[in-house]
Order: structure tokens, then sequence, then C-alpha cells
């Protein structure tokens, strides 16, 4: 669908939005060493792909790439994300390799 500025022009009002998670990026065998260009690519590394994300009212989730609460099996993961002094802004996530 196309439009130009004039049908487009008025007011726009913003609307609350729902934070959550990104969805991973799951990989995917490829048939040779040679990545097409604009590719990217890292090593696979022995650990667990998790996502860390800390939401404002406090809450900290470690999830896998599949989607599964992780928290419970890393509390210290856990601890180190609720110390002030390691607080990443609220309402944010962290995709690593738990070696």
């Amino acid at each position: 669908m196309e439009a130009d500025a004039q049908q487009v022009s008025g007011v726009w009002k913003a609307s609350a939005m729902t934070w959550t998670l990104p969805e991973p990026i799951l990989t995917a065998p490829v048939p040779g060493p040679d990545l097409p260009p604009g590719s990217a690519a890292e090593p696979k590394r022995d650990g667990y792909r998790a996502q860390l994300a800390r939401y404002a009212d406090g809450r900290v989730l470690l999830c896998s790439r599949q989607g599964t609460d992780m928290t419970a099996a890393f509390p210290e993961i856990r601890w180190v994300a609720l110390r002030s002094e390691y607080q990443a802004p609220p309402n944010r996530s962290n995709d690593k390799l738990i070696p």
C-alpha cells in the first residue's frame, strides 16, 4: 500500500506499548564455509545460549533460545542482575552464552 504525505497527514496519537522479549535467531547448518555477502556468523561454543531480561518492576527472567525459563537453574546470574551496581536499564534484554 502506498500513500503520500497529504494522505497520511494529521495528528498521530501514541498508544501504550507492551514490551516482550525478542525472539532469538536459531542456528541453521550451511552447505559450506563461505557466507553470502551481508551475512555474519559466530562459532558454536559449549554452553547455554540465553537471554537475560530485567523488568522495571524488578523481575529477572533468564530464558533459553526456545523460551524455556532457566532462572531457577542459575540463581547466581539472577542475583547479579538484581544487584544495584550491576543493573542494566530496565525493560532490556541481553543475549549471551552461559559457559
